[in-house]
């Protein structure tokens, strides 16, 4: 078995015979040796690099200005004995379904850790859950790009193709409190997604053992409960709290296969403005790559009917 060891400098440490361990040693020894510039990094200010994606665009770019940043997270979930829900353990080959004929583990070990995203809400988006006279018990529309956004661009996994996707969409936003100081709102509702397919299953959602599939299936689909918290600092004129969390069951096309059993699942957005710091940006959320800048700030242009011409919002760059 050969044992190659790199000094700080990039050059190959020399030295080391015999079996492994009297290599190892031989080379610590070799690199004791060595002067400290070649055995220390040469820490300096790092090079501004460019990120592209597959179409060769920069998309290393500032979130809107006097906008939001919200980090998400999607956990898929297990019912337990008791009747509550924990997460997916491993190894997750001990969990399995049966649908269409077929007994089969429907996950990977991707699947028992949390997939994170994150998303953007521009400043006249946030600014109109705010009214200018507030009062409690009030309820406030959620503009409709914004409350499309969060369902179809989840923080992880594939987003939907089109808001005709959303079948039910009761999220209401309604005032909780007022004070001086702050305006508190309550973000709940509950919601239903589904996707239809007549397509054959492609690439990893290849049929293995399955039979009987049917002609026409639901790819995708989510039917979940939505809460969340909202609250605007009226002294800063600013959200200091973001906060959504969902709960329900997903089916449609996983790995293996089609699983029509309905598998729980947990999503959840936080406030998280560390994009705005100097130096700093994580870049466009992955549903703007997906989707392109137009559909993301405006998803109804996906839409089977949409036919107006609207103006999407765009930001200076």
């Amino acid at each position: 078995m050969n044992l190659y060891v790199i000094a700080a400098d990039g050059k190959a440490v020399e030295g080391g015979k015999g079996s492994v361990p009297d290599k190892l040693r031989g080379k610590l020894a070799r690199f004791a040796e060595m002067p400290a510039t070649q055995r220390r990094p040469a820490i300096g200010e790092p090079v501004p690099g460019k990120a592209t994606t597959f179409l060769n665009k920069n998309y290393r770019i500032a979130p809107p200005p006097g906008g939001l940043v919200l980090t998400g997270y999607w956990q898929y979930l297990r019912r337990l004995d008791n009747g509550q829900l924990g997460r997916l353990e491993l190894p997750v080959e001990k969990f399995k379904v049966t649908d269409f004929g077929q007994t089969w583990c429907p996950f990977n070990y991707n699947y028992a850790t949390p997939g994170v995203g994150w998303m953007w809400i521009a400043a006249h988006e946030w600014k109109a859950l705010v009214p200018a006279d507030p009062k409690k018990g009030d309820t406030i529309a959620i503009p409709q790009a914004l409350r499309q956004r969060l369902l179809l661009y989840p923080p992880w996994e594939g987003g939907w193709n089109s808001p005709d996707s959303i079948r039910a969409d009761n999220l209401v936003a309604n005032i909780e409190d007022v004070s001086a100081r702050e305006v508190r709102l309550r973000i709940h509702g509950s919601v239903l997604l589904t996707e239809e397919s007549s397509r054959p299953l492609f690439h990893v959602y290849k049929p293995k053992s399955q039979t009987k599939l049917p002609e026409t299936y639901q790819s995708k689909a989510l039917d979940a409960r939505v809460e969340g918290v909202l609250v605007y600092d009226r002294m800063a004129a600013k959200i200091t709290r973001f906060d959504i969390v969902g709960l329900g069951d997903t089916w449609g096309m996983v790995l293996g296969g089609l699983m029509y059993t309905r598998w729980p699942v947990g999503f959840a957005y936080e406030l998280d403005m560390s994009d705005y710091e100097p130096g700093f940006s994580r870049g466009m959320p992955a549903g703007m790559i997906f989707s392109g800048p137009h559909a993301y700030w405006n998803p109804m242009v996906r839409s089977k009917g949409y036919q107006a011409k609207e103006e999407y919002y765009v930001y200076p760059r």
